[in-house]
């Protein structure tokens, strides 16, 4: 079942527009057009307890401030040194939006933008549609389709499907917080399993420099499955840069056809969530150094609220030979896909 309502004004007075999709299970995904964005997803916990457990701005007049939260990021996620990038002999200068950088696709970011709805009540489906028009430095149009498919499998579909009007490079994701313990928890008491020794090597802007390095005997090792709070006190020397200590890693997998990438494990409230993608890396992130964010519900999200697992291309693939190419040629369509499985212990 699908219900539709207004979820508030933008401050340019758009309205958004709130999507519900609802099984029989009583569990439910919310999402809006503004951003593609999971605003909620309601899911069965142990005992049958429905919980939210995705992180949300707290309402239409502020979302656009919040930090791309569970919103569709595109064109291109990730960082890209300087904003240069060559397609096919082509040299290209995107905007610069975080200091000399380009980041989650400037100007033309998808999380910030209003898409068309259409909603499919016999197949659970809702798909947000947008006319990228090459926005952030790009120059270049695209048809942009993301959809969204919830129902009693208890696993929450996202595809996104990019067109491409002439070649360009795409790297779309979902920026999703997940918190399967609920609001208000800490998200480090979580099991979290990353099936991969691989992680990028990355230059001192962060960005990734076309090398890997083994994850094994460091914090990021999460290939048995372990409480986030303890894999960060394993030889930790030299890993965290700052403090509060937090993740943002870059993982590579062996294949770029659907697989497990994640698996993440609440214990008090007997709930777990794999991630399968079609990506070839994931970022694993949770930015506790940055400022108290207000939330749902009235929620203040700070220090460790949640954790952020972005399947998709590596950041700055682009101009890493060594990894999967992100680029797209005149008349193809890319087609990301990302399946949350939940289920209950």
């Amino acid at each position: 079942m699908i219900r539709q309502e207004t979820f508030g004004l933008l401050p340019d007075g758009r309205e958004v527009r709130l999507f519900t999709i609802a099984n029989s299970f009583g569990e439910s995904v919310q999402l809006l057009n503004y951003g593609a964005t999971i605003h909620s997803l309601t899911v069965l916990g142990r005992g049958g307890k429905l919980e939210d457990v995705v992180l949300g701005a707290p309402n239409a007049a502020g979302i656009s401030q919040c930090s791309y939260m569970a919103g569709t990021i595109g064109r291109y996620s990730g960082r890209i040194p300087e904003g240069k990038c060559c397609v096919e002999g082509r040299e290209i200068q995107l905007e610069r939006n975080i200091g000399r950088d380009f980041v989650h696709g400037a100007s033309g970011n998808y999380a910030r933008k209003v898409f068309d709805a259409e909603c499919s009540q016999e197949e659970n489906k809702v798909v947000f549609s947008l006319r990228d028009d090459g926005e952030g430095g790009f120059g270049n149009e695209m048809d942009v389709k993301t959809t969204f498919i919830f129902g009693d499998d208890h696993c929450l579909q996202l595809c996104v499907e990019m067109t491409a009007e002439d070649t360009t490079i795409v790297n779309p994701t979902n920026h999703c917080y997940f918190n399967l313990s609920g609001c208000g928890k800490d998200a480090r008491d979580m099991v979290l399993r990353i099936p991969t020794a691989m992680r990028v090597g990355r230059g001192a802007n962060g960005a990734p420099n076309g090398t890997l390095r083994d994850v094994r005997e460091t914090p990021a090792d999460f290939l048995e499955p372990k409480t986030v709070r303890h894999a960060m006190t394993i030889h930790p020397d030299g890993y965290f840069s700052t403090l509060p200590a937090f993740y943002d890693e870059y993982y590579v997998f062996e294949s770029a056809n659907m697989k497990l990438e994640a698996e993440l494990v609440s214990p008090s409230a007997g709930r777990k969530m794999q991630i399968y993608a079609n990506g070839q890396g994931m970022v694993f992130y949770n930015p506790a150094n940055r400022a108290p964010e207000p939330g749902k519900n009235g929620a203040i999200y700070q220090g460790y609220p949640a954790l952020c697992l972005q399947p998709g291309f590596v950041p700055n693939a682009v101009n890493c030979s060594s990894f999967l190419s992100p680029i797209v040629h005149k008349g193809e369509t890319f087609r990301q896909h990302i399946h949350y499985v939940f289920s209950t212990f």
